[in-house]
C-alpha cells in the first residue's frame, strides 16, 4: 500500500467488521482514518475496538449530499484526503416478491447512488492529492442469487467504478 502517512482515509460503513477491518488495514499507511457510520452507538462500539491515535469517527447519511457536503468540510479540517472507501450497503429483500418501491430505491440509494455522492463530495480533494476510490461491491453484482434490490445496485457500482 502506499504511504500515505500525511493524508487522511474515509470509510464508509466502518461501524460494521468489513468497515472497520478497513480502516485498520488504511491505519498502517494514513495520518488519520475517518470512519463514517448513520449509527453513533455502532460507530462508537468501532472505535473502542480499534486501538491507535489515527482513528477518528464521525457520523453521516451517505445517501444525503447536504450530510455528505458536512461531512467532507470537517474531514478537510484533518487534512488531504488520498483513500475514500465506499463500504456502507444493506440488503434489504431476499426476493423480488418481498421487494417493495420503498426498499428499491433505498437499497439503490445506499449501494449505487451513496457511492457516487462520496465521490462527489471528495473529488477535489482526490484529484490534489491523486488519490483511490474504493468501491466494495459484492458478487450478487455479477451473478443474482437473492436480494434483487441489493444484487441490481452492487452490478451498478462495478460499473460506476469502471467510470471513476
Amino acid at each position: 500500500m502506499q504511504d500515505r502517512k500525511d493524508q487522511v482515509a474515509v470509510v464508509t460503513g466502518a461501524a460494521g467488521d468489513i468497515g472497520r477491518a478497513i480502516a485498520a488495514a488504511l491505519s498502517e499507511s494514513h495520518a488519520k482514518v475517518v470512519l463514517v457510520d448513520i449509527d453513533p452507538d455502532a460507530l462508537s462500539n468501532a472505535l473502542s475496538l480499534l486501538s491507535g491515535s489515527a482513528f477518528v469517527s464521525k457520523t453521516c447519511d451517505v445517501t444525503d449530499p447536504k450530510d455528505l457536503a458536512r461531512l467532507a468540510l470537517e474531514v478537510a479540517e484533518l487534512g488531504d484526503v488520498a483513500t475514500l472507501v465506499n463500504n456502507a450497503g444493506a440488503a434489504r429483500a431476499v426476493s423480488l416478491h418481498d421487494t417493495t418501491a420503498e426498499i428499491w430505491r433505498k437499497d439503490n440509494a445506499l449501494n449505487l447512488e451513496a457511492p457516487f455522492l462520496c465521490f462527489r463530495a471528495f473529488e477535489d480533494a482526490l484529484k490534489r492529492t491523486q488519490g483511490s476510490v474504493i468501491n466494495i461491491p459484492s458478487v450478487n453484482g455479477l451473478s443474482v442469487s437473492a436480494h434483487p434490490a441489493y444484487s441490481a445496485a452492487k452490478a451498478g457500482l462495478i460499473h460506476l467504478t469502471k467510470l471513476i
